[in-house]
């Protein structure tokens, strides 16, 4: 038996289908290969809040837009953009703005690098979409070996997919293992990167001492470089709230509560619950 090559017989069969449908086809077919490339420097791309871009060194998550309020310099208001950008365990959240009119690139550097990221207008390739952006990278010409190992630097752990929150001022919210929020209409952000310890007494068990649960967190606001804080959930630790800034950071609870010594809770399943209030 004789077969025909797979692409004669592929030809064979859009040539049953009228002109213009297989065109539509074949344009919709190329368009989802070209969607499967990762972005590249000093291209137009498509972004989408909670949608990770991985760029060839840095991945750029849209995290939302906030509107901050009119004031005697900008009395119409300005709309902030919010990004966070990071590279392997480093990361750090990024704005940009329109300002008060001169639509120019957003500049920040990361893990030696540095980058500029363009919205509305690009210099080079002109109007962007409403969901377009231009991201450029340029090695920073200081950037030179340490002579010594530096301290470590608390930063933002990889991020996983899951969504982030929105924190309303006064009002109790619940977080995941690596899950962040944002206070409405501000740069504080909040994230639960770490179960540190659970030794509470389970339920069903009996004890010497109630035993405690520790977490910690990143606190941290735009363009600034965050800070690892330690909370716990012992009542007689008084160590339940923090402060950053003007803000203060209450652990509210830490759930689920174990019940039995075995099986351990896995860390994916830990919720805790924050508010965050003005001191």
């Amino acid at each position: 038996m004789h077969l025909k090559p797979t692409g004669w017989y592929i030809v064979k069969r859009f040539a049953k289908i009228p002109l213009n449908i297989a065109l539509v086809l074949i344009m919709a077919a190329a368009c989802n290969r070209a969607s499967t490339q990762p972005p590249s420097y000093g291209g137009k791309v498509h972004y989408a809040q909670g949608q990770p871009l991985n760029f060839p060194d840095v991945t750029v998550e849209f995290v939302g837009k906030r509107e901050a309020p009119a004031s005697v310099d900008y009395p119409r208001g300005m709309t902030f953009y919010d990004f966070k950008v990071y590279q392997g365990n480093q990361a750090q959240l990024v704005s940009w703005s329109a300002g008060a009119g001169d639509i120019g690139p957003t500049l920040f550097e990361l893990a030696g690098n540095r980058y500029a990221l363009e919205l509305a207008m690009s210099d080079k390739l002109g109007s962007l979409g409403q969901d377009e952006l231009v991201l450029w990278r340029e090695v920073s010409p200081t950037a030179e070996p340490p002579t010594s190992t530096p301290a470590p630097t608390p930063i933002l752990p990889t991020p996983t997919s899951l969504p982030p929150v929105t924190i309303t001022l006064g009002q109790p919210f619940s977080l995941a293992l690596n899950q962040y929020g944002r206070l409405d209409s501000t740069g504080l952000g909040v994230e639960f990167y770490e179960l540190v310890e659970d030794t509470r007494c389970p339920r069903q068990v009996v004890c010497e001492s109630a035993g405690w649960a520790s977490l910690g967190i990143y606190v941290w606001k735009t363009n600034i470089e965050p800070i690892e804080l330690t909370l716990n959930t012992d009542p007689l630790a008084n160590k339940n709230v923090v402060s950053y800034d003007e803000y203060q950071v209450r652990l509210l609870s830490l759930d689920p509560y174990p019940e039995t010594l075995e099986p351990k809770i896995p860390p994916r399943v830990y919720v805790a619950t924050f508010i965050v209030s003005k001191k």
